[in-house]
C-alpha cells in the first residue's frame, strides 16, 4: 500500500517536471530576446545580411551596416517577431532566405523556408506574431 503511493507520487512528480520542461521549450518566444546571448542584441549588431538562397547558392540580397538608416527600421520589425517551436522537421524543405545577424565575432543565422517555417540553431520554428518576412523585405528594400 505504501509502495503504491510512493510510486504514484514519484510518477506524478516526474510527469509534472516533464510538462514544465516541454512548456518552456515549446512556448512562444521573442525571436531576438530568447535566441541572442545579449539582451540588447540589436544595439550591438554590426551588420545584418540577408541572403537569397537558390539551389545551393547564396546570393547577397542586402547588407545593412551599422551606419545604414534602414537598420533602425529592420530593428523595429525584428523586435515584433515571435516564434514557437514545432515538431516538424525541415530537412526536405527549400530554404528561401537566410538572415545573418553579425555582432562582435559571432553570427546568428536564421533560415527562412518556403513553407513559412524557420530554423534557428538547428531547431524548427513557426512565426506566431509580428510581420511576415516578406513584409520585412519590402520595408527595407
Amino acid at each position: 500500500m505504501f509502495s503504491k503511493r510512493l510510486i504514484l507520487w514519484i510518477a506524478a512528480i516526474c510527469l509534472s517536471i516533464s510538462v514544465l520542461m516541454l512548456y518552456s521549450e515549446y512556448r512562444t518566444k521573442n525571436l531576438l530576446q530568447d535566441f541572442s546571448p545579449n539582451k540588447y542584441l540589436l544595439e550591438i549588431v554590426n551588420k545584418i545580411t540577408i541572403w537569397k538562397v537558390d539551389i545551393g547558392t547564396n546570393k547577397s540580397f542586402t547588407i545593412i551596416n551599422r551606419e545604414n538608416l534602414r537598420l533602425r527600421c529592420l530593428r523595429l520589425d525584428l523586435r515584433t517577431l515571435e516564434v514557437k517551436r514545432t515538431l516538424l522537421n525541415n530537412k526536405k524543405a527549400d530554404v528561401v532566405y537566410q538572415l545573418d545577424l553579425t555582432y562582435f565575432d559571432h553570427t546568428l543565422k536564421i533560415l527562412f523556408f518556403k513553407n513559412g517555417l524557420l530554423a534557428i540553431n538547428g531547431q524548427t520554428y513557426k512565426l506566431m506574431n509580428g510581420e511576415t518576412f516578406d513584409e520585412i523585405l519590402k520595408a527595407i528594400h
